[in-house]
């Protein structure tokens, strides 16, 4: 509780109280007076929660900027709040999860609601080509850098000194307690280093000294360091997945494993977070925001035209439809990992450009003479020629339907499934 809060809440309860004296008074002039202070004191309160209100507008409008169109669920905002107190615990943060469940986006996001001018954020993409080397090389140009933000936040801070007016400057007591100020801000500057992938490689050792120990080959490492790591789970193949055998490297015909990832050594066990996978609720969420987002950028008359409103919002719901039920499906018939959030994200780029394919070919542009598109058909041609343009969407839907999801199941009998299972859907919907 803040102190407008408590002022607005001490004026309230005046103001019910003078109230209630001038109902109970029966002299004009009491109840005049205490009807003026009534009156006043209701004044001061209106003034205030106005105040009060146009603060929490600029901290809304902040948040929504911050925040953009990531989807915020209570399971995040838990997460959230748990990494956060990991972090002010000094407990090193591990996040364990499937691919593409929204690990590094959170963290991305979690930093960026508390970003101030002194926190700042490094990320290293660690793979299987990842060496120590690498690794200490990072952290020493790591610390390179932030000694270099450092220096140059004392300089600017100093000259922001000399720079005010005399009658400002004689406030302070000396430059000397301005330099201990700054280096005081200074040395509250968090540094966040974030780890992702990191039983991709063979350095888990290195790292495993990092995360607990705060060391690099027994070297310090700077207490401001903030270290943050994801990793996807060592764990094994619940059912066979059905491969086309001429997809399969030989090498991976014996890893029965998810991915293709190395055990965390116990030291890092103890401090791994159970990111755990979408639940069908979410992910449709962040099938719907995403989605959204994409498909509005195609209307340029979307909040003044009813017309392509309607159009817009009938496509968007056919997205979605059409993306869960083939993300659930692939599922289904494989395992929860083989699909994610970055389908979707292939998904959306690529019904943009068959929108824009269809969409000039159906037209005749004089623009799209490119050669490479020479290989079409007279038949494909007339197909595409003077269509509709819900059709046109349609078709960039089933097309991106096709080569984001159709293609990568296994064997006919599953995609000719797929097929029937879509049309029942849509003759049910």
């Amino acid at each position: 509780m803040n102190y407008v809060t408590i002022i607005y809440f001490i004026v309230s309860i005046l103001s019910i109280f003078l109230y209630i004296m001038s109902v109970q008074f029966k002299k004009k002039e009491h109840i005049l007076l205490t009807q003026v202070g009534a009156s006043m004191c209701y004044l001061i309160v209106y003034v205030i929660k106005g105040a009060w209100s146009g603060v929490c507008i600029e901290i809304l409008e902040e948040l929504k900027n911050i925040i953009g169109n990531y989807v915020y669920t209570t399971d995040n905002f838990i997460k959230v709040i748990l990494i956060l107190l990991r972090i002010r615990a000094k407990i090193p943060v591990i996040m364990m999860g499937e691919t593409g469940c929204g690990k590094t986006t959170l963290i991305e996001m979690a930093f960026k609601l508390i970003n101030k001018k002194n926190i700042e954020i490094k990320k290293l993409n660690i793979h299987s080509g990842t060496t120590d080397e690498d690794i200490i090389e990072f952290i020493q140009n790591l610390e390179e850098e932030v000694k270099k933000e450092d220096q140059i936040l004392l300089n600017n801070k100093v000259k922001e000194f000399y720079d005010m007016p005399k009658e400002e400057r004689n406030l302070f007591r000396s430059e000397i307690e301005i330099m201990e100020n700054t280096k005081k801000e200074v040395t509250n500057r968090q540094i966040w280093v974030f780890f992702d992938e990191i039983n991709t490689c063979n350095s888990l050792g290195l790292l495993s000294e990092i995360l607990c120990k705060k060391t690099c080959r027994n070297h310090p490492i700077n207490d401001r360091f903030v270290f943050i790591a994801a990793c996807n789970p060592y764990r094994p193949l619940l059912k066979k997945r059905k491969m086309d055998s001429v997809l399969v490297h030989k090498k991976a015909i014996t890893n029965n494993l998810v991915y293709t990832v190395n055990p965390l050594p116990h030291s890092l066990l103890n401090f791994v977070f159970n990111f755990g996978n979408l639940k069908k609720e979410d992910e449709k969420q962040y099938i719907k925001s995403m989605v959204r987002l994409s498909t509005i950028s195609l209307f340029k008359n979307y909040k003044n035209n009813n017309e392509e409103k309607l159009i817009c919002d009938q496509l968007i719901d056919m997205q979605i439809e059409c993306i869960s039920f083939a993300q659930n499906y692939v599922k289904e018939n494989n395992d929860v990992s083989v699909v994610s959030l970055r389908e979707v994200n292939r998904f959306i780029l690529f019904f943009k450009f068959f929108i824009n394919f269809i969409q000039k070919r159906s037209k005749e542009d004089e623009n799209f003479s490119d050669e490479g598109f020479q290989i079409l058909t007279d038949e494909i041609y007339l197909f595409y020629k003077n269509k509709p343009d819900i059709l046109i969407y349609q078709s960039a839907i089933n097309l991106s339907l096709f080569i984001c999801y159709y293609l990568r199941l296994p064997d006919k009998e599953t995609r000719n499934g797929f097929v029937e299972d879509r049309k029942s859907t849509r003759l049910n919907s």
